[in-house]
């Protein structure tokens, strides 16, 4: 995984380490950069572009990390001035990896721990967002399930009834398998991009968004 950092330019190559040891913090403006270096890598336009990606991000609530990913890599790849053919491939690479990253961190939402994550677990569920493993839950158990007594009366004891059902289940290995699935998607068409230590790293970190967790 530590090749994800060991590119040419320092203030990359430290962004890119934090992004290693901290999944999702600086993520936005590490692919930006990546994207970036596949083709003509003026940092001109880029650093503004990875600044402005994470500063969008920090300021609107969106429980949307799909669009935060398409838009770094795609706008990377742009400002490169890299061939459309390599813009779409930047494009279908942020939205897929944006979609398993969602995915992960939802499961962590229910099997990490309140210091690794730096929220407690389950708070998904206690603002009332719906997750693919609460979606899952919700599906399998129609008649009488948690997250549906949650959201009518507000009674946060249905939280951990919630998480123990999920971790009982198979829901997590299922929720894993469709994040894994969407990190192919995100790397199928990485061939096309020129053969780089960047166009590398990026195999690597949809490797690593599965293997959180794991």
């Amino acid at each position: 995984m530590k090749s994800i950092s060991h590119v040419d330019f320092a203030w990359l190559s430290e962004q890119l380490s934090y992004v290693v040891k901290e999944i999702g913090k600086g993520i936005r403006p590490a692919l930006t950069l990546l994207s970036g270096k596949s083709h003509k890598y003026n940092l001109t336009y880029l650093l503004p572009m990875a600044v402005s990606v994470e500063l969008m991000h920090t300021a609107t609530l969106v429980h949307d990390d799909a669009i935060d990913k398409a838009l770094s890599t795609q706008s990377g790849a742009i400002l490169s001035k890299a061939p459309e053919e390599s813009v779409t491939v930047m494009k279908e690479y942020g939205d897929n990896l944006g979609i398993a990253f969602q995915i992960v961190d939802d499961i962590l939402d229910f099997t990490s721990t309140e210091e690794a994550m730096g929220k407690p677990v389950g708070s998904d569920l206690t603002q009332g967002t719906l997750t693919l493993p609460a979606m899952l839950l919700m599906e399998r158990y129609p008649d009488d399930n948690p997250i549906e007594r949650l959201f009518e009366t507000g009674d946060r004891s249905n939280v951990a009834q919630a998480i123990e059902m999920v971790l009982n289940s198979t829901i997590i290995d299922e929720c894993y398998k469709t994040a894994s699935e969407y990190c192919k998607r995100a790397c199928k068409n990485l061939n096309l991009l020129p053969d780089t230590v960047s166009r590398q790293a990026l195999y690597d970190l949809a490797e690593y968004v599965i293997k959180q967790g794991t």
